[in-house]
């Protein structure tokens, strides 16, 4: 949705919240953050100090001897990934994909390991002990975080303008010249009809848009894209203004005899190579999130036709690193993945045992990519776009593609 009396939310297309420019705090601000990273702190603190005390009653082979050892464990446990989770998210980006996965599931053990060391002292079987320490412990800590804090906007705010404000006072974040020009984000809510979104506004089953609606600030808009309705051509027709020559989302080209598909890094990067003017949409200081094409954006984070681009490749690992470095960045992946993937299989069984119709088949590698999409990838798009307006950018654009993989597979309106 974009800014002004006008706006306007179209069913799969985009749509964008006013840009704030670089995080500018007033004093009660910066008091309610401060105390909302007090609190964050010692929930997590709580959560580790329960976690340490669960895993050393669970895990055999593992054992603290007394309160005062599994608080100073959750303490030493807290500073130590505070120390070095940025060397980590570092190192792990450098690595690229399954380095930021081996961080994650080895070096809060590394930590833990270290911990029971000092205190109990080297044993048979401590390393592997640890480990399923570590899930334990992480585990305890997501929840609690999550019943506590994780759920609210204070959480969300105290955590992305604590990053912001900390490359700024590093010099490596400028203040835009234009800081008060207000930007745009533009949301692609990937495949959503817009008989389906404005029943669910009138449902009350998107309570942000229907707010929106409600309080007459906002107007709901029919977009009707070229043909063909696909999010290649579209998504190309928002971002360079023509749909010429792209007739499908996989497509063979006469001329050449070569075999195109939208989503393929190399067929991505020459598809736009063809339709670019160097003028897209987000030309001016722009940032492409999660979409097909970068619309000539300077920067863009898991976007398909800049896979290559050595920069955005490093910059996007090290946003999954970071996620997943946290203490609770993995658990909470995994949680939602597990819940995705169980909704899923319910959901499919559902079909079947009902005999709706018509039916494809859902397996378990469906299951997988939902619980991929719609779990840790959801996640960092939300994260990425927020740090892009905290930055100040002019313009951001986001596809969020989890109901058009949920549809394809279920149909528009039923799981």
């Amino acid at each position: 949705m974009s800014d002004g009396p006008s706006r306007t939310a179209s069913g799969g297309a985009p749509a964008g919240p006013v840009r704030p420019g670089p995080a500018r705090l007033g004093t009660r601000d910066r008091l309610r953050l401060r105390l909302a990273d007090a609190g964050r702190a010692f929930v997590g603190l709580a959560g580790a100090t329960l976690g340490f005390a669960i895993a050393s009653w669970l895990v055999p082979g593992f054992r603290l001897h007394g309160w005062p050892a599994t608080v100073t464990a959750a303490v030493l446990f807290m500073v130590s990934g505070a120390l070095f989770r940025p060397v980590l998210v570092r190192v792990a980006a450098r690595l690229g994909w399954p380095g930021a996965v081996l961080l994650a599931l080895l070096g809060q053990t590394v930590v833990v390991w270290a911990i029971a060391r000092g205190d109990a002292g080297s044993g048979p079987g401590l390393l592997l002990a640890s480990f399923a320490a570590a899930w334990i412990i992480a585990g305890v800590t997501t929840i609690l975080m999550w019943v506590f804090t994780a759920g609210t906007d204070e959480a969300v705010t105290a955590s992305l303008v604590r990053r912001a404000m900390r490359r700024r006072s590093r010099g490596r974040q400028a203040r835009p010249a234009d800081a008060d020009v207000p930007g745009v984000v533009f949301v692609q809510a990937d495949g959503v009809p817009y008989p389906v979104l404005e029943l669910m506004v009138m449902a009350g089953t998107l309570p942000t848009l229907s707010r929106w609606v409600r309080s007459g600030s906002h107007v709901m808009r029919e977009w009707r894209p070229r043909l063909p309705a696909t999010t290649p051509a579209s998504q190309m027709g928002l971002l360079h203004g023509t749909t010429d020559g792209i007739p499908a989302f996989r497509w063979v080209d006469r001329a050449s005899g070569r075999v195109y598909v939208a989503n393929r890094p190399a067929d991505a990067r020459a598809i736009e190579a063809l339709h670019s003017d160097g003028h897209g949409l987000l030309a001016d200081d722009g940032v492409s999130v999660s979409n097909l094409f970068t619309g000539d954006a300077p920067v863009a984070y898991a976007t398909m036709s800049a896979v290559d681009r050595t920069q955005e490749t490093l910059a996007t690992r090290r946003a999954v690193s970071r996620f997943l470095a946290r203490p609770d960045g993995l658990a909470r992946g995994l949680s939602r993945t597990v819940a995705e993937i169980v909704r899923e299989r319910f959901q499919a069984a559902r079909a079947r045992r009902r005999d709706l119709r018509p039916r494809v088949h859902r397996g378990w590698a469906f299951a997988v990519e939902r619980a991929a999409l719609n779990g840790v990838l959801r996640d960092l798009n939300t994260s990425l776009v927020a740090t892009s307006m905290l930055e100040g950018r002019r313009c951001v654009y986001v596809d969020y593609v989890d109901y058009d993989a949920v549809a394809h597979h279920a149909g528009m309106l039923r799981p």
